[in-house]
């Protein structure tokens, strides 16, 4: 067993300050990843065609850039498909149409996940969380999602459309993450879809690390891939 106490803690300044020590491949390095994601066009593609690069929001200070193989993407994605949603077994021969209201403006975890789904099966809408909020509401009703995806904020705000009778749409799946998935969100977005929201959680460093057990009303680390550690007394 290690101790991992007798380890300094590395935070993602640490990470970002000395990015080209810590990556195991002379494959790339921070320059030529960070001039790969600047460019729009290259958002949700992987760099030399093996590697999927993405960025942090930048909500905790500067962005910094994550970088999956494709062992450890096909990781991730095997969480997700396996872990999140545990109540339902992927129908290969069922197309489904699965919406994704998220950050657009960036190659974000989210974005590239949204982008992987066509791949697996999936009809997707990929829409813009922060643009118009009634051009949304009619994308969905054309569109006509049998999976719904995204903040739990923004979930529980289309649920209040659809309450107002300007959203009509009935999912038969909705998957909640980023913000945190409130009682009172869970109970309008229950409420109105008639489906209990299924929460997880996420980063850029790990698409998948934690996952709601619906029957339970909890949500559980995947704590036989990830190590854990409690850092102050706010956790």
């Amino acid at each position: 067993m290690i101790d991992y106490s007798k380890y300094s803690t590395i935070d993602k300044e640490i990470i970002i300050d000395n990015f080209d020590d810590l990556i195991c491949t002379k494959d790339f390095n921070r320059k030529k990843l960070e001039d790969f994601v600047s460019h729009r066009e290259n958002w949700g593609k992987k760099y030399k065609g093996r590697y999927v690069t993405m960025t942090s929001s930048g909500s905790t200070g500067n962005p910094i850039i994550f970088v999956y193989d494709q062992k450890a993407w096909a990781t991730v994605k095997i969480f997700l498909i396996g872990r999140v949603d545990v109540s339902h077994k992927i129908k290969l021969l069922k197309k489904e149409r699965i919406a994704f209201v998220i950050a657009t403006g960036g190659n974000f975890a989210g974005y590239n996940l949204a982008q992987e789904a066509k791949n697996i099966n999936y009809t997707t809408l990929i829409l813009d969380v922060n643009g118009d909020f009634q051009e949304i509401i009619n994308s969905l009703n054309e569109f006509q999602p049998t999976i719904l995806s995204g903040y739990s904020s923004s979930i529980a705000a289309l649920a209040e459309e659809k309450l107002n009778g300007n959203l009509n749409i009935s999912p038969k799946r909705v998957f909640c993450s980023a913000d945190e998935l409130t009682r009172n969100r869970k109970e309008v977005i229950e409420g109105t879809f008639g489906v209990s929201p299924l929460n997880f959680y996420g980063a850029s460093e790990s698409l998948g690390m934690a996952s709601e057990i619906p029957e339970r009303g909890k949500v559980f680390l995947f704590d036989d891939y990830y190590k854990f550690e409690i850092v102050d007394e706010k956790m």
